[in-house]
């Protein structure tokens, strides 16, 4: 089950004029640490239609054995795509004392701007591939 692989990212906190600590990380600065014995699984997946675009939100749910430190604040990449942190990591403790597995909730979200529906999936995908591809139809 554990056999997948994850990198957190940990960004220092960027500091203000004032010297204290602001909201922002500096993503140029992180720290990347690779873990193994690592399970993501997708759990939803949402789209959305506004004024810009069409935007989808997807969920995954990362287990690994034993104890994973991770932050709220830090980042997940796992297979080609980079996951931020819902949330605190929560730990689930062995019958026997000890801890089983680190559990923890990441998301990712999308936004194809000014298209909608079939047309901007085919749009991000002709770009990505450099090429045209076929509009998909029922028919």
């Amino acid at each position: 089950m554990f056999r997948q692989s994850i990198v957190v990212v940990r960004a220092p906190a960027l500091v203000e004029e004032s010297g204290s600590a602001a909201a922002q990380r500096d993503w140029g600065n992180a720290v990347r640490t690779p873990y193994g014995q690592c399970n993501v699984q997708p759990r939803v997946t949402a789209e959305t239609e506004g004024a810009t675009g069409i935007s989808t939100a997807a969920e995954w749910v990362l287990h690994r054995r034993g104890i994973l430190d991770l932050l709220p604040t830090d980042r997940v990449e796992y297979d080609g795509m980079t996951l931020e942190v819902i949330g605190v990591a929560k730990k689930w403790p062995r019958s026997s004392g000890g801890w089983h597995h680190t559990e923890a909730i990441l998301s990712v979200q999308s936004l194809f701007a000014g298209s909608s529906g079939v047309d901007a999936i085919t749009a991000a995908r002709n770009a990505a591939s450099g090429g045209a591809s076929r509009k998909w139809s029922p028919v």
